[in-house]
């Protein structure tokens, strides 16, 4: 194929290739109706857990950023540099606070924490994305596993937030919010799994921009020690703008009719 013919095809590759944002390091929102996946395999919360590069067993600063203390909905979160506080890997029954790679069964790693009364009280955790599909992004379908070890005896919450701005941050619907036990679990204490699965509709997150997705956790009721909670299986699928979907559509109609 001559060179006069290849370059229609450069221009149109914007398109379908991930922008350059993608060098941010947040997780990408490569393809349109494509999940993109933020997990844990392999992660071991070593003392420093996040980094902006990251080696073996840590995660991503520029992904992933942490906040112990302050408001859920307008605390803004800090991406980059080093996240210390990593106190290794467990299988739960913890007391001293910190962030964990919690092994809750079944060969799953979950980043979770141990609150106590000076930290993530209220804390959050907040995972940064980046729209690389090249259109406008009106929809999220957002997909995560909540965990809680109902070992003590205090109710904690955990709940969802969503941000366009990394500045206000909208709670999820009341019923998305998991609420552990202020009695604590009968021995033996094993880890319980919550699924949930959320479509974030009427979004105008436009090509090359960011949207920030938050779990946060706060005190309930009771006194005495918290329970540990921990996150996995995140996984999250832009979906476009109607108008968009219609003109793909009008495309590949032509495309077969030229075909035929």
């Amino acid at each position: 194929m001559s060179l006069q013919r290849l370059l229609p095809l450069f221009r149109l590759l914007p398109l379908t290739l991930p922008l350059a944002g993608s060098a941010t390091a947040a997780l990408s929102l490569h393809s349109l109706h494509a999940p993109a996946e933020a997990g844990f395999t392999g992660f071991t919360a070593p003392a420093v857990w996040a980094t902006s590069a990251p080696g073996s067993g840590q995660l991503d600063s520029n992904r992933w950023a942490i906040n112990a203390d302050g408001p859920l909905t307008s605390t803004p979160a800090v991406f980059g540099g080093d996240l210390s506080g990593g106190l290794g890997t467990s299988t739960g029954s913890e007391s001293s606070a910190g962030v964990y790679a919690f092994d809750v069964g079944s060969g799953v790693t979950a980043l979770g924490v141990q609150p106590t009364g000076t930290f993530w009280t209220p804390g959050m955790f907040t995972l940064r994305l980046h729209n690389d599909t090249g259109v406008t992004v009106t929809s999220l379908q957002v997909e995560w596993t909540s965990w809680l070890y109902n070992d003590q005896g205090r109710s904690s919450s955990f709940r969802f937030l969503h941000s366009g701005d990394n500045s206000l941050f909208t709670p999820g619907p009341p019923e998305f919010d998991l609420v552990s036990p202020e009695a604590a679990g009968a021995a033996p204490v094993t880890w319980e799994s919550t699924p949930r699965s959320l479509a974030l509709t009427g979004l105008q997150l436009p090509a090359g921009a960011d949207y920030y997705l938050r779990w946060g956790s706060d005190d309930v009721a009771g006194l005495g020690s918290r329970d540990e909670i921990a996150l996995s299986g995140v996984r999250i699928t832009p979906v476009p703008e109607p108008a968009v979907i219609g003109f793909l559509a009008l495309g590949s109609l032509a495309l077969l009719a030229r075909r035929r």
